[in-house]
């Protein structure tokens, strides 16, 4: 099974948890030697709500492998945040200038290829909910022992 097919999986999962909220986010960590837990975001935009699922698809009641999952998946955050992904709202405007300058020269291989590009940098949030979904996950996670939700998860 793809990682694709498991995230789909675990959303369908926390469906039936969410008593009909819709799933925001999906994000998979594997804190550890321990299985893959999968955290999800639940409901609209500004209140999501937090579901962990476990390799089984059933909640996660061991708080500190929560905890774990939350650390692995935000350190990744700030790791993505290090590399080109940043700079990926940056690098847009450049290669749309490029895709219409090729389409006026009427090199439509080179401007389809701009065009793709352009789409491969916003693929991973493609949606601004998603992106702030993923946004506020990673702002409650306690990278400092004075953080408001550190209590919480300790």
């Amino acid at each position: 099974m793809t990682l694709e097919q498991e995230l789909e999986a675990a959303a369908g999962a926390a469906r039936a948890h969410a008593a009909g909220e819709p799933v925001a986010a999906v994000m998979a960590a594997q804190p550890g030697r321990s299985d893959r837990v999968y955290l999800i975001a639940l409901g609209r935009d500004p209140d999501h709500r937090y579901l962990a699922l476990d390799d089984r698809l059933q909640p996660v009641t061991d708080r500190r492998l929560v905890r774990d999952a939350v650390v692995m998946l935000g350190l990744a955050e700030r790791a993505e945040e290090a590399s080109i992904a940043i700079h990926a709202d940056e690098l847009d405007a450049p290669f749309a200038a490029a895709q219409a300058a090729l389409e006026q020269a009427g090199r439509a291989q080179q401007a389809t290829a701009a065009a793709e590009v352009r789409a491969a940098l916003a693929a991973p949030y493609p949606s601004a909910a998603r992106r702030r979904a993923v946004e506020e996950f990673v702002a409650d996670i306690p990278l400092e022992p004075e953080h408001v939700s550190a209590p919480t998860l300790d």
